[in-house]
């Protein structure tokens, strides 16, 4: 029976008891416990007694007895399922990221400290490479200290660099938990990109000068590197803690021998910048380079924001700051990580210190921000029932929340989700938004394991929890048309080989292509074959507002000569940007419709109803539809969505029901609409309600269209699952429905809104209306 070492997750009180059980019964070894998490060596046979109890288990590595195991010999699926059962051994296939193309890492068992270490300079000190048997936690930080070794960075999954000699590789060696040890060789230090332009440029011809950082390992070797570039006539422009701003040619031999010495960590070429957020905004046709824009910023609005921690001193930020509550670390909210501070920007940075050219969506509203980082740098600060987190913030008069943070649960309804659902059931007008993870991959997760995607696409599913949950509005990435500055000049094959080995993905840039994906945005569906994400926004070299405690490492890159801004990528970018579009759309409600309490469906309906479906191939990969499993209605677009001089011949027509009691199902009754229609524009009709808290949808509504020669719509009728009712395609496991008409032939249209299967009556729900509207929505008996 073959051996793993796991992450077995607890997020709740009786899922930690249930893995200190399986600790105390000898079914979980090797324990090493964390706030969140205990990682430990179990039996194949035994996984599903911890799936059982709620727990989400994520692989680390295979155990291998005492050799190196053969690529194709670990564990199969057909072997997995024949021990824990068809489900978990789906859920385990796709539960850990391969150290290698299509493989779960092999560790050997009781490997010699000599073996550990795979390269090793004996004259002085130098930089290695050191991985560990899974992540840092503090017994192992302990451990290593005791060594008197110090690790500087990590550098993914669970490798580190650290400043070593040969008595210190000896000693690390020795360490239990360490896996293996290798120098730090240039392949890390300088892009793939960067050496294809050395290897492209012809003989004799001129390299273009660009501006290089050049970041060490550690500032004590400033002065080391700063010689050698002088030595070389190379005058740095500017020389400060670990980092070198200096002129010299692209992919030149200057910048490839630079890369050699070891004090150099990496080398990034600094390209000229344009106000690529304003594109952003751009992309979601918030505002555009010339004419008139939205018209809304968001004023009057209070975003929630629960992340890393907020600097409340940046200047884009001023006097927009109603409350900041530290729950991870009393009275301590800075940002260390500079991952909260960059959200918070993404939804409501007003750019003032960039000259408005970095802008979130939302510059005018207000911030409620709860810091969630704990003093271990994790998200201690999240409460075990996360009604208490949304409470606090609605106290304090927020309606639109986001939530750039989650665990990889393999796309499973876990306590998380139902929270959420709970939570915004019981208040109808709090609009929850959760990114969707950054698991998307495309490789299988563990050697042997098929994956649903074709060769060089990324597989499915994988969005993370609480994104399954059905009354949030899911937000995965979307690629930026950013082409210079951050990852945006690396394909997806060099920024991470192991996760995109393969083409077409492999090949394509980072950001550049609007109609496709990031490649790291988690795909749906839920483990109840919902559609998730319900929405993409741009996700790939985002600039924002940058912590002023947070190092430059934290981050895909700095703005160039503006320490108060840098770029990241994640789907924990493209979620602030719908929560600020969020707020732009309640504002509209609020002071343009004459709607001053608007539900969290019917915020969530504009917003779907207006998407832009991505043509891309892997925005369209299998399953095919829309919806689909991997962006799910598609990119959102506020000119679309709400109407502003952006498109002027736009009308929106809507019914919120959840202060109606007329309006509100007690059984399996149905509501009619009425409403004229021109052709000038594609009419999109939205139906969104918030079901009862329970995985799957427990009030069922269908959503019908008829134009005026009686043609049938069925809402959601192109998704990528659906089935047959009467000859028509039905969904019956979304609480979002679309039914998208292009071109409509004109005259008065029908729609019907039914209550097919009622758990839990009353039931209220959101319908959005756009196009060439020539009326109002005028309800029938």
């Amino acid at each position: 029976m073959a051996k793993f070492r796991v992450k077995a997750f607890f997020m709740h009180e009786d899922e930690e008891t249930a893995a200190r059980n399986a600790v105390a019964a000898a079914t979980l070894a090797e324990p090493e416990w964390t706030a969140g998490y205990v990682e430990g060596v179990i039996d194949e046979e035994n996984i599903k007694t911890l799936i059982d109890k709620g727990l989400v288990v994520t692989p680390i590595e295979q155990i291998a007895a005492s050799v190196t195991l053969p690529r194709g010999s670990v564990t199969t699926r057909s072997s997995l399922r024949d021990s824990i059962g068809d489900v978990a051994a789906a859920a385990l296939l796709r539960s850990a990221t391969a150290e290698r193309p299509g493989a779960l890492a092999v560790s050997v068992a009781d490997k010699s400290p000599e073996a550990k270490i795979l390269s090793i300079d004996t004259t002085r000190f130098q930089y290695y490479v050191v991985r560990l048997h899974g992540p840092l936690t503090e017994p192992r930080r302990a451990a290593i200290a005791a060594q008197g070794i110090a690790l500087i960075e990590r550098l993914k999954n669970s490798t580190y660099t650290a400043r070593l000699n040969e008595t210190g590789v000896r000693a690390c060696a020795t360490l239990a938990f360490v896996d293996t040890i290798r120098l730090y060789t240039d392949d890390e230090t300088i892009s793939a990109a960067t050496r294809a332009v050395r290897g492209s440029a012809q003989p004799g011809a001129a390299l273009h000068v660009l501006l290089h950082a050049v970041r060490l390992h550690r500032a004590e070797d400033l002065r080391t590197v700063v010689k050698w570039l002088r030595g070389l006539g190379r005058k740095p422009i500017s020389a400060e803690g670990d980092l070198i701003r200096v002129a010299l040619a692209q992919g030149g031999a200057d910048v490839l021998e630079l890369a050699k010495l070891p004090e150099v960590a990496a080398i990034d070429e600094i390209l000229p910048a344009r106000p690529l957020d304003r594109i952003a905004c751009e992309l979601l046709r918030i505002e555009r380079q010339e004419g008139p824009g939205l018209d809304l910023e968001g004023e009057g609005q209070l975003i929630g924001i629960a992340d890393t921690g907020i600097d409340d001193r940046h200047p884009d930020f001023a006097g927009r700051i109603v409350g900041i509550s530290a729950l991870g670390r009393p009275g301590d909210h800075s940002d260390p990580e500079g991952h909260g501070t960059h959200v918070a920007g993404c939804a409501l940075g007003d750019g003032r210190q960039s000259n408005g050219e970095i802008r979130g969506a939302a510059p005018k509203a207000k911030l409620f921000f709860q810091s969630i980082l704990d003093a271990k740098g994790r998200l201690g600060g999240l409460p075990s029932d996360l009604k208490r987190l949304f409470q606090e913030a609605y106290d304090r008069g927020v309606r639109i929340h986001n939530n750039s943070w989650g665990a990889f649960g393999y796309a499973r309804y876990a306590p998380t989700s139902r929270d959420v659902d709970r939570f915004v059931y019981d208040n109808p007008d709090m609009l929850i938004v959760i990114a969707a993870g950054n698991d998307g991959i495309g490789v299988p997760r563990i050697s042997g394991a098929q994956i649903n995607a074709d060769p060089g696409f990324v597989d499915w599913p994988s969005v993370a929890s609480p994104a399954t949950a059905k009354n949030a509005l899911t937000v995965g990435a979307s690629r930026s048309t950013r082409k210079k500055g951050g990852y945006s000049n690396l394909t997806w094959g060099e920024a991470w080989a192991d996760r995109y080995p393969h083409d077409p993905l492999a090949s394509q840039p980072v950001s550049g292509d609007e109609n496709c994906l990031a490649a790291f945005s988690s795909r749906g569906p839920t483990e109840a074959t919902q559609i998730k994400p319900d929405v993409v926004a741009p996700g790939t070299d985002i600039a924002a507002a940058r912590s002023s405690r947070a190092p430059l490492f934290k981050f895909w890159g700095a703005w160039p000569n503006n320490e108060h801004y840098a770029f990241m990528g994640g789907t924990s970018m493209a979620a602030p940007f719908v929560a600020g579009c969020a707020a732009l759309a309640r504002e509209y409600y609020v002071t343009r419709a004459n709607w001053p309490t608007p539900s969290a469906a019917l915020l969530k309906a504009t917003l779907i109803n207006g998407t832009r479906h991505l043509t891309g191939a892997d925005a369209t990969a299998k399953l095919k539809g829309d919806p689909n499993f991997h962006q799910g209605f598609g990119r959102v677009d506020m000119a679309a969505s709400i109407p502003s001089a952006m498109s002027p011949e736009l009308k929106l027509a809507f019914d919120d029901t959840w202060k109606k009691p007329e309006r509100t199902f007690k059984g399996t009754e149905r509501f009619r609409y009425q409403i004229e229609v021109g052709d000038r524009l594609p009419l999109r009709v939205c139906l969104a309600w918030t079901d009862v808290g329970y995985k799957s949808v427990q009030n069922l509504l269908l959503l019908l269209v008829d134009n005026p020669a009686r043609k049938k719509y069925v809402g959601n009728s192109d998704a990528a699952a659906t089935y047959n009712v009467a000859g028509m395609i039905g969904d019956p496991k979304n609480n979002v429905q679309i039914v998208r008409i292009e071109p409509p032939p004109p005259g008065l249209y029908t729609i019907a809104v039914t209550a097919i299967d009622l758990v839990q009556p009353p039931q209220t729900f959101a319908l959005v209306v756009t196009g060439d509207l020539r009326g109002e929505l005028t309800a029938m008996p």
